[in-house]
């Protein structure tokens, strides 16, 4: 089975061209009701909480105002939804994910983070795990070099890199959504912002969960996940940054490798476009 990726340009009055091109991962749409295989969940909360995932502390299902699962919603409150290992017994070393997070609706406290490591590091959830990957963020100041009002990424409990002054407390749904490739490089969006750079000691490692925390204080906010979709990678998958002229892709028509990405239209009409990656899986069912 080979993987194809396949796009054309249409010229059309009074309308703009499209340049298409191709990075490393796609997002995948939660599915209603959940789906759950090795290295892949989404989920929309239809159904309440499946097996597949562990509520703690302050945090609930509720299909007032939709489906969704609140972490926290008033004050001196803590909140956790853990996934279970997509991968067991496996080395992972890619992850793209995304959630539907609204923060807001109180006076700004303490915050948010999503995880993808060891559920039982955590030791102040908007902070997240301490063994892994932590996206925090941060709504109060606790004082002593706390990072608030920012996106902050660590990893084993380490700064990576942190953003500027951010709108974290939206008071609306808006999308947070991780990638990390096997290199270490990742981009976090959250709403219209996007925070990127290389995790230098990124490695691979068994056993990393996924976990939504949020905690309050005598300052609070409403902490709620609706859709989530978690795509996981073992080592050894196919990856290609498109950096070079790759070895397991064909182009087609007008595509090439270009300026870094898998180019299969430029900005002209007519045109058509296709990259083929060889088999993955050879001898194999999939």
């Amino acid at each position: 089975m080979r993987f194809g990726i396949v796009t054309r340009t249409i010229a059309r009055p009074l309308s703009g061209l499209v340049v298409c091109t191709v990075l490393c991962t796609a997002l995948l749409p939660a599915t209603a009701g959940g789906a759950t295989a090795d290295g892949f969940y989404a989920e929309n909360w239809d159904g309440g909480v499946p097996s597949s995932v562990t509520l703690a502390g302050d945090a609930f299902w509720t299909d007032s105002g939709g489906t969704k699962v609140v972490l926290t919603n008033g004050p001196g409150q803590f909140g956790r939804a853990v996934l279970q290992d997509l991968n067991p017994g496996q080395n992972v070393d890619a992850i793209t994910a995304c959630s539907t997070l609204f923060i807001g609706q109180g006076n700004g406290g303490d915050g948010f983070a999503w995880s993808f490591g060891d559920p039982s590091s955590i030791s102040v959830d908007e902070d997240g795990v301490s063994v892994g990957l932590a996206v925090s963020l941060d709504t109060y100041d606790n004082g002593g070099g706390d990072v608030s009002n920012a996106i902050e990424v660590l990893y084993n409990g380490v700064q990576v890199t942190q953003s500027g002054p951010l709108n974290l407390r939206t008071n609306s749904f808006v999308s947070l959504c991780v990638t990390v490739l096997p290199n270490g490089e990742f981009w976090v969006k959250h709403n219209n912002d996007t925070l990127s750079g290389t995790i230098g000691t990124w490695s691979a490692a068994q056993g990393r969960q996924v976990v939504w925390s949020a905690r309050t204080g005598g300052s609070w906010d409403e902490h709620t996940i609706e859709d989530v979709t978690v795509v996981t990678f073992p080592s050894g998958s196919f990856f290609e940054r498109y950096r070079t002229p790759p070895a397991n892709t064909s182009f087609y028509g007008n595509a090439r490798q270009d300026d870094f990405y898998a180019r299969l239209t430029d900005n002209s009409g007519g045109q058509e476009g296709s990259a083929i990656v060889v088999d993955q899986n050879p001898g194999q069912a999939i």
